[in-house]
């Protein structure tokens, strides 16, 4: 028990003389309180001459009883439709994408077919039919191209 007694009253002293030696100079001395100092005033000073928001009034009866009306977007409908056990709307609604997406998938059949009809006859030796082939072609296409584009943006509002 003595040996910890003597080494906390030896620690204190080392701590004690080091502190004095630090601050032996006036100059020294300041270097520390100045910066301290100036931290106490400017927390002070913001505690003191902070703003405080004051409250005007507190709400009356009536808006606390005051419903928040919910705006009629897509999903609040849907929601209402299907806690009321509405199905039919949703499913006729399903019925008509798959629908749509399905024609989508005959279209690009067709096109494909006559894209590659029109792209065997570029080969042709008459010249007539060669032009008719090249300007199909790129009709055909330029028709590809807006139903990719298309199927780009249903994909697009998927992910939104």
């Amino acid at each position: 028990m003595n040996s910890i007694g003597a080494v906390l009253s030896q620690l204190m002293n080392e701590i004690v003389s080091s502190i004095q030696i630090m601050f032996s100079s006036p100059l020294d001395m300041m270097k520390f309180t100045i910066p301290v100092a100036a931290v106490f005033v400017t927390s002070f000073a913001a505690r003191r001459y902070a703003k405080k928001q004051k409250i005007d009034t507190l709400p009356s009866f009536e808006k606390k009883r005051e419903m928040f009306s919910v705006p009629q977007d897509r999903i609040n409908l849907e929601v209402s439709r299907i806690m009321k056990e509405n199905y039919s709307d949703v499913v006729s609604r399903i019925k008509s994408d798959f629908e749509s997406a399905n024609d989508k998938y005959r279209l690009y059949k067709k096109l494909l077919r006559r894209y590659r009809k029109y792209n065997s006859r570029i080969d042709s030796s008459i010249r007539r039919i060669r032009s008719r082939a090249i300007s199909r072609r790129k009709e055909i296409m330029s028709q590809l191209i807006d139903l990719h584009a298309s199927l780009v943006e249903i994909k697009a509002k998927e992910l939104r």
